[in-house]
């Protein structure tokens, strides 16, 4: 991503979405063929392109551009969201923070009106003149309540020019403050009563209001229900899909690190550990089916992207730039307790250094592994594992292998490989008993024979005593292990 110049020259921190999109948007508005509402630079067809991506590049200026996915959510939600405010009300996103209501409040923006920047910002402290309009005070009194004295707020630049105006966390306004709206959106109207005759502004058709508001944090103000009337609502869930989130956490770090200079990739396991992590702690269940204590604080994407970001830099600046598990819990726990003490109690088992976070996941990662009924070998054959009640039985397949030369080859390489693999996995899964193995068939004596040498020495390397008895016609294998502990699909008390 090509880092924008502000006025100054200089890169901007956070360039707006329309500057950082801006050739996808033309692209779009020069191909743009639907209809679209007074005012509007993109159709709502066009609009939705842009949000939610396009399956095929797009032709434009000699080049193939791809319109890439931005939002990753409901897509009927912002379907929704754009019939909306082609309407006349205003949209509200409610959610719990870091749903990605902001983001898709500057999208819409940009799509709509080319402009994302036209916002009021939310706070205990906001009051009517921030929203309406107020006055620069050295010309009102040189020349007294003219336009040009006047000091026009978002949402009075929003009407003249019919173009969106975004309110972030209305909530967070007083209540008396939030209901200043109620008569611009109704009657799409704004008095301006030192103005006199001339102090009506009527909205430009393009204009209308977005706004967004949390659930969940403190200091939130109910709204009235008669500016509720004035909105639609649309709810902003959290990402409830693992591989979703990953994707998330992977697109946003990039986009963070590469704004920053940090020259790092991100690592997907980690992406996915930190995504299951957060699913994990939000749902209150483990992967496991464990129950787990859900903390208080908001455990949304959002603070996901930032716990990986903050190791990541951490990596960079006094790492080798490999990302530390250990760092990685940390920034999780002090992203969680910062909201509540007693959360550090629930995530014991995450931040205790003897059964790590990293060591959780790696454990069940290893759980999975050993209790799949497939093995995958490094050639592209795979064994099939069967314990039943009187043996356990092994299949040996080609899989994806081939070979380079001949079929020949292709069976000795993947018996060969199979032999190693079925002695790690006997110790692995505390087989026992009978195992009969059915390699892949070969016709060579001397090859049968070198087959058996291969397991028996790798056998004679298990600490439990295991032998190999001889191989049949058919190509069977059978092999005896001492039972010394019950297997583990037993222990973890399931059947494969």
């Amino acid at each position: 991503m090509e880092q924008k110049k502000i006025p100054g020259g200089e890169a901007a921190l956070k360039p707006p979405v329309e500057a950082r999109y801006k050739k996808e948007l033309e692209a779009l508005a020069a191909l743009d063929a639907g209809p679209r509402p007074a005012n509007w630079r993109l159709s709502p067809k066009a609009v939705r392109t842009f949000i939610l991506g396009s399956r095929k590049p797009v032709s434009w200026n000699g080049e193939e551009l791809v319109i890439r996915k931005k939002y990753l959510g409901n897509d009927a939600l912002v379907e929704r969201c754009i019939i909306t405010l082609a309407g006349n009300r205003g949209l509200m996103l409610v959610g719990e923070p870091g749903t990605a209501k902001t983001m898709l409040s500057e999208l819409l923006s940009a799509a709509i009106s080319g402009n994302s920047t036209n916002t009021i910002q939310g706070t205990a402290g906001t009051t009517e003149d921030m929203i309406k309009y107020s006055w620069n005070y050295a010309l009102l009194l040189a020349k007294g309540p003219v336009r040009e004295a006047l000091v026009p707020s978002p949402l009075y630049v929003g009407m003249e020019q019919g173009i969106l105006t975004r309110f972030e966390e209305i909530t967070r306004t007083p209540a008396e403050i939030q209901d200043s709206l109620i008569s611009v959106l109704s009657d799409k109207v704004l008095n301006v009563p030192e103005l006199g005759e001339e102090g009506l502004l009527f909205a430009k058709p393009g204009f209308n209001v977005i706004g967004t508001a949390n659930t969940r944090d403190k200091g939130v103000n109910e709204m009235s229900s008669a500016l509720k009337r004035r909105f639609n609502f649309e709810t902003v869930m959290p990402v409830r899909d693992v591989a979703m989130e990953k994707e998330i956490i992977v697109h946003e770090v990039e986009s963070l690190a590469l704004e920053s200079g940090i020259s790092m990739p991100v690592e997907e396991d980690v992406a996915e550990l930190l995504a299951s992590t957060y699913h994990e702690l939000r749902e209150g269940v483990s992967s496991l089916g464990h129950r787990i204590d859900r903390p208080a604080a908001v455990m949304s994407t959002a603070e996901a992207v930032s716990v990986y970001f903050q190791t990541m830099m951490t990596a960079y600046y006094y790492g080798d730039s490999h990302m530390d598990m250990g760092c990685l819990v940390e920034n999780l726990v002090g992203a969680i307790q910062k909201e509540n003490g007693e959360d550090l109690e629930k995530l014991r088992l995450y931040s205790d250094p003897m059964v790590s976070l990293g060591k959780v996941y790696q454990l069940e990662k290893a759980m999975e592994e050993a209790l799949s009924r497939h093995v995958w070998l490094r050639s592209g054959g795979y064994l099939v594992i069967d314990p039943t009640e009187s043996m356990t039985v092994i299949d040996v397949n080609t899989g994806k292998y081939t070979g380079r030369k001949n079929l020949h080859d292709t069976i000795m390489k993947i018996n060969l490989e199979a032999a190693g693999e079925i002695s790690r996995q006997l110790r692995l899964r505390n087989l026992s008993g009978i195992i009969v193995v059915d390699f892949i068939d070969m016709e060579s004596e001397e090859d049968k024979k070198l087959l058996l040498k291969t397991l028996s020495a790798y056998c004679l390397a298990d600490p439990v005593k295991t032998t190999v008895v001889d191989i049949t016609k058919l190509n069977l294998v059978e092999i005896t292990r001492k039972k010394i502990r019950r297997p583990l699909y037993e222990q973890a008390g399931k059947r494969r």
